[in-house]
């Protein structure tokens, strides 16, 4: 991972591709998305969107 900052607490990571398939399951398992507010099954075509059009930007995520 691509760490632009690091602290003991959070970490500021490039966006990327590399987890995707691992983070959407991970959020849209129904135990994990009843913590967060996940509704609907988040899927892989928007969660591209997001990605791309952050590393577009060059945001920084945490």
């Amino acid at each position: 991972m691509d760490y632009i900052f690091e602290s003991e607490n959070i970490g500021f990571v490039r966006v990327g591709e590399i987890f995707l398939k691992d983070y959407l399951e991970m959020i849209n398992d129904p135990n994990t998305a009843r913590f967060i507010g996940i509704k609907e099954p988040v899927t892989e075509e928007h969660e591209l969107g997001f990605i791309r059009d952050h590393l577009e930007k060059d945001d920084k995520i945490f």
